[in-house]
């Protein structure tokens, strides 16, 4: 039997010295700071809508090839206390490791993007090679992250080009033992044309995540639409700078993966927003279909613009950025309300 192939979890991309820094990489790092801006904006009303309530943080959970807590940006203050779990499916370690790199990333990525967010590390593979053999690993991650860390968010940066079943089973019994209140995110692919949707992100339960550069353009790297899917989602996915192991600092990467751990991060960020309304609030009895996958994509679609490319949206929080609590709260609301 032919082994499925899959998604290069390995961007392309290295470090750069800063000296020689591309426009790329100055965009990037200017759509991250507008994104920062959200997170600070959202930061200062916390504490009149509860949202500093431990209790109610968002949980995402990572399944990938893990993250190294020796690597620089592990240890910035704050980072370990917010690395709420580690399981690893590969050698059973019960210290994080990364033999790759790809896992640890995404890991600080996140974790700079959704700083209000609880993380949870399942370790699915050693690296790219073992990845085709890991469903077993993948559908153990999937079940413990949606059981035991009852995570919120489940971001999945890998793929296959075959269907795989017991991940389908497993993404569904998650679904249904949480009431549908467990959102999954997984990368589309990097191989452009060349090749289709991978799976899971082409699962009818899955957000599938695209790249686009800093303006919302969308890279070649992209998959081609389905012909059934009327609408698909991008986001920033080239030069994005962070964590890497056995490096001085933080190295750029890109592709889809990139952009689903930012998606994954945007989902977190409105999650956590949205949870911190108190009864009382308009739209209160709407707020609990944001943690479904058709809430969350009713709300990307509010928050996207469209592209050159027909059915092409480009997500960002702009439009949440230096509004009043009552406009911001009511765009979001609405959308939730109207399912």
């Amino acid at each position: 039997m032919q082994e499925p192939t899959v998604e290069p979890i390995s961007p392309e991309r290295g470090k750069i010295p800063k000296s020689k820094k591309k426009r790329s990489e100055k965009d990037a790092y200017r759509w991250l700071s507008r994104l920062g801006r959200l997170n600070r904006e959202l930061t200062q009303i916390a504490p009149v809508l509860g949202l500093n309530d431990v209790s109610r943080r968002v949980r995402s959970a990572i399944l990938d090839t893990g993250y190294n807590d020796d690597t620089p940006f592990f240890f910035s203050p704050g980072v370990q206390e917010r690395l709420k779990g580690w399981k690893d499916l590969v050698d059973g370690s019960e210290n994080p490791q990364d033999c790759h790199g790809h896992g640890a990333h995404l890991v600080s990525l996140v974790m700079k993007c959704a700083p209000e967010a609880d993380i949870y590390v399942a370790r699915i593979a050693a690296g790219l090679e073992e990845v085709s053999n890991s469903s077993n690993n993948i559908v153990k991650a999937i079940s413990w992250a949606s059981q035991e860390w009852r995570a919120d968010i489940v971001s999945m940066s890998f793929g296959f080009a075959d269907e795989q079943p017991c991940i389908s089973d497993a993404i569904r019994k998650a679904i249904y033992d949480r009431v549908g209140s467990v959102l999954f995110f997984a990368a589309a692919s990097n191989y452009g044309a060349n090749d289709r949707e991978m799976f899971p992100a082409r699962d009818d339960s899955v957000i599938s995540i695209r790249g686009t550069k800093a303006d919302g353009d969308f890279e070649n790297y992209n998959p081609p639409k389905r012909h059934d899917e009327s609408l698909v989602f991008g986001t920033l996915g080239l030069d994005v700078l962070s964590a890497w192991p056995n490096s001085d600092g933080e190295e750029y990467k890109s592709g889809t993966s990139v952009a689903t751990a930012i998606a994954a991060d945007i989902a977190g960020i409105l999650l956590g927003y949205i949870n911190s309304h108190p009864i009382g609030k308009p739209f209160y009895n709407s707020k609990h279909r944001a943690w479904t996958r058709q809430g969350i994509l009713t709300i990307f679609r509010v928050l996207s613009v469209n592209t050159l490319n027909l059915g092409y949206l480009y997500l960002r929080v702009w439009d949440l950025i230096g509004k009043s609590e009552d406009v911001r709260w009511a765009k979001l609301g609405v959308a939730l309300a109207e399912l």
